[in-house]
């Protein structure tokens, strides 16, 4: 019936309706390509930026943006790259639901709350550094004594490995991570935040008075069995001079939500 139709269309009327048909498919590949083009401008842009507010708003409207392109190649990764800086900003602005929901993402879970793990004593609150993992005495992470400290804290010689703990979290929420870190020269001092090998943030120590300070920043996750890693990010060292800048962290609290 329809093809009889179009059959007995004038021409000029065919030719009007080709016109259209082909204007649309135009418009509609523009459409595509400016909306990839702007994903990518915009998850460039929440990378670089320090801003949290800004990284919310240009990761979500990329993912919103990359939802529309199931099977152009690399979209995976940037939706990955996406969440990723979703959930580091939903945590710093306190967003604990949308936080965990992009975590689960890029986890490639179903971020399932209802059965929390069992923690046998609780979650730790104070962990010391001399228990994380990679901490050796001939290591490049060794133990040092700190002060009047309880425990033994660690000093980084370098970047790598990252000193890591295990951390068993009994509920779904936002959780504070407050490094006790010194104050060590030539200032900053920079630490990477890592939970199970996603980068949360950096904590910068920059008095270089040789004090003990805490920093800390925020992090939205599911309960369960998680890893926290610890990266000095900053190593720096001139023979010249004979300047040799390390990290010295004394202790880890975590608490929350």
């Amino acid at each position: 019936m329809l093809s009889s139709r179009v059959k007995n269309l004038p021409r000029r009327h065919f030719t009007v309706v080709l016109a259209f048909v082909l204007v649309g498919l135009f418009w509609s590949q523009l459409y595509r390509a400016f909306a990839w083009n702007l994903a990518n401008v915009l998850l460039t842009h929440a990378r670089m930026t320090s801003s949290s507010e800004e990284m919310y708003r240009d990761s979500q409207r990329t993912i919103q943006l990359l939802s529309r392109f199931d099977t152009e190649p690399g979209v995976t990764s940037r939706l990955a790259q996406a969440n990723h800086l979703l959930w580091r900003a939903a945590s710093a602005l306190g967003f604990s639901e949308l936080g965990i929901e992009s975590y689960a993402r890029i986890q490639g879970t179903n971020g399932d709350s209802n059965s929390p793990p069992a923690c046998p004593g609780g979650m730790p609150r104070r962990l010391e550094a001399g228990t994380f993992s990679n901490v050796t005495a001939d290591g490049m992470a060794r133990p040092r004594k700190i002060g009047r400290s309880p425990g033994t804290g660690v000093i980084l010689f370098t970047t790598e490995p990252p000193i890591s703990h295990a951390v068993c979290v009994p509920a779904a929420g936002i959780y504070t991570v407050a490094v006790a870190a010194v104050e060590g020269k030539p200032p900053p001092i920079e630490i990477d935040v890592e939970w199970n090998g996603w980068y949360v943030g950096t904590l910068e120590y920059a008095q270089g008075n040789d004090m003990l300070s805490t920093k800390q920043l925020r992090v939205a996750v599911p309960p369960g069995n998680h890893l926290l890693s610890l990266r000095y990010s900053n190593d720096f060292a001139d023979r010249a001079t004979g300047i040799d800048r390390n990290a010295l962290i004394d202790h880890v609290e975590i608490s929350g939500p």
